[in-house]
């Protein structure tokens, strides 16, 4: 592709895909390929809602050498990986799109789909689990992708797609959502009884951060557990934490612990999340969207999906110190 072009395409991709919601935040990366060995990709912890063509950096496919005024993205081993497997490739995206994940933490021999699905996405597999950014997963996704699939449901953490463009890639990500959508299980169709007067009362003691309720089916029936629950998927690690405390309907135990929790679970209402801005916010409703959608999954499959603990605090910590600044 041409250098020019995939700059501009690469730039635009991440506003693209938060339309969609198959990513939040920073979450996710995208790249281009722009010779044999040569790929643009976008950088580590930059928003995409401004991002520009000058903000990528080029990388090298085989060094993973990079240039650019930015640091590549962390998950830059997956995309080499992607580029390494399929010589023809031109465009890669990860997603962290909600049901992909969530199908993601279990088996998909069995999976609803067609032949003529299977022959648009051009195969599906998974990866078994690495860390973000790490070597092992930069291997594992490179052996899931020798099995000539070129859609990856990586465990824990999201979904690569390899594609000849970016419209190629975008359509592919769309109907893997519609497929992963059909696949899952022990969902939940609660509906939410209006209690306005905790959040009234949380809104009076937020002291000018957003507070935010989120009381979707799923996630009013992940708090009916009236348990803690531990995170399954690596972007809540990061960015809620190891773990949603259950709390009872007291306002003031509840901004307690969101001191230390980027949400909580509270019995009949939901979650509550406690953010520095709307965009944030917003991010935040969606993980947690995500986190009750697979775990509501995983149960209905009898899987233990819960992260590695000491795993899942190094993340928070990780992305509290470092990744949030970046941003």
């Amino acid at each position: 592709m041409d250098k020019k072009i995939a700059l501009k395409e690469v730039a635009e991709t991440g506003r693209i895909l938060l339309k969609e919601k198959l990513v939040a935040r920073t979450w996710g990366n995208f790249s281009a390929k722009i010779g044999e060995n040569r790929c643009v990709i976008t950088p580590s912890g930059l928003g995409y809602e401004n991002m520009e063509p000058k903000d990528l950096v080029e990388l090298d496919i085989n060094t993973g050498e990079s240039v650019g005024i930015h640091k590549p993205s962390g998950e830059k081993a997956v995309h080499m990986a992607a580029y390494k497997v399929f010589k023809d490739a031109e465009f890669v995206i990860h997603t962290h799109q909600i049901a992909a994940t969530a199908i993601g933490l279990g088996d998909i021999s069995s999976l609803d789909l067609t032949a003529d699905e299977n022959e648009l996405l051009g195969g599906v597999n998974i990866a078994a689990y690495g860390m973000p950014g790490s070597d092992e997963l930069g291997k594992n996704v490179e052996e899931a992708l020798k099995n000539n699939a070129m859609c990856i449901l990586m465990a824990h953490h999201g979904v690569l797609i390899v594609a000849s463009s970016r419209e190629e890639a975008i359509k592919k990500a769309l109907l893997l959502e519609k497929i992963c959508e059909r696949n899952l299980k022990g969902q939940s169709n609660v509906k939410y009884t209006a209690l306005d007067e905790l959040f009234k009362e949380l809104k009076s003691l937020c002291e000018g951060k957003h507070i935010i309720q989120i009381n979707s089916s799923n996630v009013l029936a992940l708090a009916e557990r009236d348990c803690d629950f531990w995170a399954q998927i690596d972007d809540m690690a990061m960015m809620i934490g190891e773990k949603m405390p259950i709390c009872a309907p007291n306002a003031h135990e509840i901004m307690g612990l969101l001191k230390d929790y980027g949400a909580v679970l509270v019995k009949g209402y939901g979650a509550f999340a406690l953010t520095e801005d709307e965009e944030d916010a917003a991010a935040a409703g969606i993980l947690i969207e995500k986190a009750a959608t697979a775990a509501l999954h995983a149960k209905a499959l009898g899987v233990n999906a819960d992260l590695d603990r000491t795993d899942a605090a190094f993340m928070r910590k990780d992305y509290i110190t470092r990744y949030s600044k970046e941003k």
